[in-house]
């Protein structure tokens, strides 16, 4: 747990010097409360999974898994890549610097709505699938089996 939260937090720190550096300030407000919201996401989802799915913590942590096809090992990465470096820069430039989009208080609590009923439901689905992987692919080496319950 403590490898998947430094893990977490070290990406999430990233996300940050990458945004504010792209925003040219750090007097934004709003997203220091998204950034406290995902830091709460990543502790309460570790220490839930650490609970109760402890092996699925050791597994997301492995960076090639064996059976997984290689565009999914590479549309894995290149989403990962684009959540950690790309969402941060534009969204930086367009609070800090540019104000290309202008969200009343409504989408703003709208999307913290979403936020949290969506991670919620990844989290729910990680609790009882012991297969929840970020690549599809049959897990014989863990005698995979279809999860039916939880958000299924």
């Amino acid at each position: 747990m403590i490898k998947q939260t430094l893990l977490s937090s070290t990406m999430l720190a990233i996300m940050m010097i990458i945004f504010y550096s792209a925003a040219g300030r750090t007097n934004l407000p709003r997203s220091w409360y998204f950034f406290a919201v995902a830091f709460i996401y990543f502790l309460s989802s570790n220490i839930v999974l650490y609970k109760y799915n402890p092996n699925l913590l050791i597994q997301r942590l492995k960076i090639r898994r064996n059976g997984s096809k290689k565009w999914d090992e590479v549309l894995v990465r290149v989403s990962n890549l684009t959540a950690l470096l790309l969402m941060p820069l534009i969204t930086g430039l367009d609070v800090g610097r540019y104000g290309w989009s202008n969200l009343g208080r409504f989408y703003v609590f709208l999307g913290y709505v979403s936020l949290v009923v969506s991670s919620v439901l990844i989290n729910w689905a990680m609790v009882v699938n012991p297969f929840f992987e970020p690549t599809v692919r049959i897990q014989e080496e863990r005698e995979h089996k279809v999860v039916s319950s939880g958000p299924y």
